[in-house]
């Protein structure tokens, strides 16, 4: 098959407010992981699979990620509704940058390269839970895989996590159903996949991709101290260090 352009969007526009007080210093896509900011690492996955149309959609602390422009060539846009609009805004702010597009989250770490030109259906990145999760999980799906229905929790599924890939099909649909419900007061609050969740009759097919092991979402200073051992050390943050030196004054 021959390449076709291919971009991808990175939303990294959220406060983070469940990974406090980390987040009172740095954007949570640039916390690091084995020494590498979440967001960076994306990039280079991107860039090394011959993907360097990258957009960033930013707002919280955006200043913080203005050397990106400079280090990788990628585009920043500004989204002047992250403090009051879920990231359902920051994709219709870009919405008509989607085509043949991957759709990323600032804050997931990715252990394999999962990026390529030669995508042939859309998908949506999968890791499986075999024990109960309070994840946007897929409830229904084809025997091909095809994602049918996605509910809130569930057991033994696979949830909705990570990276998604757009055909410009898609994307073609999926721009006025995000125009339709973004002009909705209600939808505020929402996640783009939210409009995925209420409109997947009126899409075409989107693929479960299994990305177990693969993908990692990480929600508060524990989980990334689980999965790299140097947070349990050294955060590289000054208010922890403040509330530690403090606690350790009055214990003294």
């Amino acid at each position: 098959m021959c390449n076709k352009s291919v971009n991808a969007i990175i939303l990294a526009a959220g406060v983070g407010e469940r990974a406090a007080p980390l987040t009172y210093e740095i954007p949570k896509g640039l916390l690091k992981i084995y020494g590498v900011p979440m967001i960076e690492r994306q990039i280079e996955q991107l860039i090394s699979s011959g993907i360097t149309n990258i957009t960033v959609v930013v707002g919280y602390m955006k200043e913080c990620f203005d050397y990106l422009i400079d280090k990788y060539g990628v585009e920043l846009v500004y989204n002047p509704e992250y403090a009051r609009k879920n990231n359902l805004a920051s994709l219709y702010h870009v919405r008509d940058r989607l085509n043949n597009t991957y759709l990323l989250m600032s804050d997931n770490y990715i252990t394999e390269n999962i990026f390529s030109v030669n995508e042939t259906n859309s998908w949506f990145s999968c890791p499986y839970y075999p024990d109960k999760t309070d994840e946007w999980v897929v409830s229904e799906k084809s025997d091909d895989g095809v994602i049918r229905e996605i509910s809130i929790g569930g057991r033994g599924a696979y949830a909705i996590q990570g990276p998604a890939y757009f055909t410009s099909e898609f994307s073609a649909c999926f721009k006025v159903l995000l125009e339709k419900h973004y002009a909705r007061t209600e939808s505020a609050g929402c996640y783009w996949e939210y409009v995925l969740k209420q409109e997947l009759a009126n899409l075409p097919p989107m693929y479960i991709k299994d990305t177990t092991d693969v993908v990692y979402e990480f929600e508060d200073l524990e989980s990334l101290r689980q999965f790299d051992n140097s947070y349990f050390t050294e955060t590289n943050n000054f208010i922890l260090h403040t509330i530690h030196e403090i606690s350790i004054y009055f214990v003294t």
